[in-house]
């Protein structure tokens, strides 16, 4: 049987998860796959936007991104 990665098993064990994005980092696929399986874990869970001065084309854009996925700050 294989084990779930460290980061799912623990999100399994919480009642809120915070994710936390680096606004200066582009959108790649990797982050739209982890926020639908983040998504998919049956808790809440709140997008913390983090490096946002001087980013705001940036910060509506990952903005844009979290909502399809229903994450909201």
């Amino acid at each position: 049987m294989k084990r779930l990665p460290f980061s799912i098993r623990q999100s399994l064990n919480c009642d809120v998860l915070l994710y936390i994005i680096d606004v200066r980092e582009p959108l790649l696929g990797k982050y739209r796959d982890q926020a639908e399986i983040l998504s998919k874990a049956g808790k809440p869970i709140i997008p913390v936007f983090n490096f946002t001065a001087g980013q705001s084309a940036a910060l509506a854009r990952w903005r844009e991104q979290m909502s399809q996925f229903n994450l909201h700050e």
